[in-house]
């Protein structure tokens, strides 16, 4: 699996896990992102998911009033289309994201039927 820098970028995850052919990724705060790539699971070399690089994910996927029923409730779920590689075929995500513990994880499972 190919290394990303220190500072994630959720659009260039959710891309890799595209031109890979994965099925989803895997963000859990405290741990390196995982791609999920024929019923294994990778490890994409770089540091550790902060509480900030989940949140700020979160944030650019999602509405302030989603935000705060996150908060308020430690779970979301909802599809993300990711508008920046937008112009390939079945860019599509379903999102769970919960925070328990007080450990923020992320888990997008990419649908790759065109939309």
């Amino acid at each position: 699996m190919p290394t990303m820098s220190s500072r994630y970028d959720i659009a260039d995850l959710l891309s890799l896990v595209v031109k890979e052919g994965a099925e989803g990724l895997n963000l859990c705060e405290g741990k390196p992102p995982e791609i999920r790539l024929r019923n294994e699971v990778h490890v994409v070399e770089g540091p550790p998911i902060t509480a900030d690089n989940a949140e700020s994910a979160l944030r650019r996927m999602t509405s302030s009033r989603h935000m705060r029923g996150f908060r308020d409730r430690g779970e979301l779920r909802f599809s993300f289309k990711c508008e920046s590689f937008a112009h390939e075929s079945g860019s599509t995500f379903q999102v769970i994201a919960k925070k328990e513990a007080g450990v923020i994880a992320l888990e997008f499972t990419y649908d790759p039927r065109p939309s």
